[in-house]
């Protein structure tokens, strides 16, 4: 079970913390840090204006992309989302070369269709 939450919400986690981190960076240690550069004047205060904006965009997209997986976990719960035939887990629609199939979040396991 610990492999399917960790599957399920290691990307929305990583691109939360990601768009945090871009708030914190584009909002005081790019404008501090290229300051006195006057060349890129334009960069600093695009970073100061637009930086924020860009940040929270990316962290409402990671709350969005978890509340989508909690859904499909809660599908999944009630009889309705995608099995593994293996373990019985919830699975993800993958696609490749070969064409569409399943993986399972749990075991990992392939199944094609």
């Amino acid at each position: 079970m610990k492999a399917l939450w960790l599957n399920l919400y290691k990307g929305p986690c990583c691109l939360a913390l990601f768009g945090l981190l871009f708030i914190f960076v584009s909002g005081s240690v790019v404008p501090v840090v290229l300051e006195d550069v006057f060349s890129l004047f334009v960069l600093v205060e695009a970073s100061k204006e637009f930086g924020p904006l860009i940040g929270a965009l990316l962290y409402f997209l990671a709350v969005a992309w978890g509340g989508y997986n909690y859904f499909r976990y809660w599908k999944w719960r009630q009889g309705k989302g995608d099995t593994c035939r293996t373990c019985g887990m919830l699975a993800e629609q993958k696609r490749n070369k070969r064409g569409v199939y399943y993986q399972c979040l749990s075991c990992g396991n392939h199944q094609f269709f």
